[in-house]
This record gives structure tokens, C-alpha cells and sequence, in this order.
């Protein structure tokens, strides 16, 4: 019976580290993306920006600050994951008050799986404003 519940206890264990490895979070990019609107009505253009800060610390957890062999590699694989990332607007140039931009981010996938970030294609639309009227 002793031995029995000991193999039980054992596969309950294995299985619950199994499962908490193989976990992915689902982070959508766009939350870190800020776009912002500069120039001239009908001359604007679109610049994008990934606040890294906050992404880092979304991915990092609880373990922010606590320097273990495990957190070092991360972040050694995030870095490298923040430069693979592309900000592509649909439009740049040219822009107008009261065009709408479409932003799609992405990055390298097999960076994303080692850091266990599913959903890494995004895209979000953003209304062009705040562009200065042009003086004659």
C-alpha cells in the first residue's frame, strides 16, 4: 500500500512539473506598442515605440530582480526577441487627422516559443490626431 501511494504521489508530481514547463502565456504585443502622430495635417507621419520595460517585467514574473541561472538565460533570449520585433504601419507618411493606421507586429517565432509567448502576430488600428493645421 506504502509503495503504491508513493508511485501515485510520484506521477502527481511529475505530471504537475510537466505541465507548468509546457505552459505558454498569451501576450498580445499591441499592449506594449504606443504610435505616435508628428508633422503637419496631410504631412504627419506614424512612429512606433515597444515599452520594453513593461513587456520584461509581464515576462519575467515574480522573478524580476532575483538573479538565478533561469532568469539570466531569459532575459538573455528576450533581448534577443525585442530586436527580431518589425513595427509595420500600413501607413508611415503622409498622414491626415482622422486617418486610421494599422500597426502589425511580429518577431521571431521560435524566440516567442522559448519564452512561451503564443499569439505573436498582432495588429491594431490607431486614429491619426493631434497633426498641426498647416499655416499659409
Amino acid at each position: 500500500m506504502k509503495k503504491l501511494f508513493l508511485l501515485i504521489a510520484t506521477l502527481l508530481l511529475l505530471s504537475a512539473a510537466l505541465l507548468t514547463g509546457c505552459q505558454s502565456s498569451s501576450i498580445n504585443l499591441m499592449d506594449y506598442v504606443t504610435v505616435t502622430f508628428s508633422g503637419l495635417d496631410g504631412q504627419g507621419y506614424a512612429s512606433c515605440t515597444l515599452d520594453s520595460v513593461a513587456l520584461e517585467k509581464q515576462l519575467l514574473g515574480d522573478k524580476a530582480g532575483q538573479l538565478t541561472q533561469e532568469t539570466v538565460e531569459k532575459t538573455a533570449v528576450m533581448a534577443q526577441f525585442e530586436t527580431s520585433l518589425t513595427f509595420e504601419p500600413d501607413h508611415q507618411d503622409t498622414l491626415s487627422n482622422g486617418d486610421t493606421v494599422t500597426v502589425t507586429v511580429t518577431g521571431d517565432s521560435n524566440l516567442a516559443q522559448q519564452l512561451g509567448i503564443s499569439g505573436l502576430e498582432s495588429t491594431k488600428s490607431f486614429s491619426v490626431e493631434g497633426l498641426q493645421e498647416p499655416i499659409e
